[in-house]
């Protein structure tokens, strides 16, 4: 696993204990210091200020992992937790093409054998099932103009099986 923190990469120290714990945080300077990128030929509309478009202010990762060793497998419990403050998908700061801030969670359950060569699992995402706009765009006003969106996955579920060869 690899941790990326700003520009810097670094890998993770295997972790050896039976509790395990990660995090990160992201408050990045993002905002537009100019006028109009979108439409250069259009009077100039100061963005000075406005947030980055699909730039959040805020965001952050916690996940923590604990394991019981068993006869010849490893259980493993796992859980994520994520959360993004305010998004707008256009330089203008709208309120209704923006996504306002949230947060997704996911668990798995995984057993893997000693020697590593198999494992299998089960896991669910987005647990909350929560409605999160991905992208979100005005179209054209040949159409009206309405607010035409892509939304992330709802709560997903399954079982992983896998061989390491």
């Amino acid at each position: 696993m690899v941790c990326i923190a700003g520009d810097d990469t670094a890998p993770t120290p295997k972790h050896t204990a039976p509790f395990w714990a990660c995090g990160h945080t992201n408050f990045p300077a993002r905002n537009y210091s100019s006028a109009n990128p979108a439409f250069p030929g259009d009077p100039p509309i100061s963005l000075s200020g406005k947030q980055l478009t699909q730039a959040p202010k805020y965001s952050g990762r916690l996940g923590a992992e604990y394991a019981w060793p068993l006869d010849a497998r490893h259980l493993k419990l796992r859980g994520d937790y994520s959360y993004t403050s305010r998004t707008y998908f256009t330089p203008f700061n709208e309120l209704a093409v923006s996504q306002g801030g949230h947060s997704l969670t996911n668990a798995t359950l995984n057993f893997t054998s000693v020697s590593g060569g198999w494992h299998a699992g089960l896991y669910v995402n987005n647990l909350s099932n929560s409605k999160v706009i991905a992208q979100d765009y005005v179209a054209s006003e040949l159409f009206g103009g309405p607010v035409i969106g892509v939304l992330t996955p709802p709560r997903t579920y399954g079982v992983r099986f896998g061989v390491a060869f």
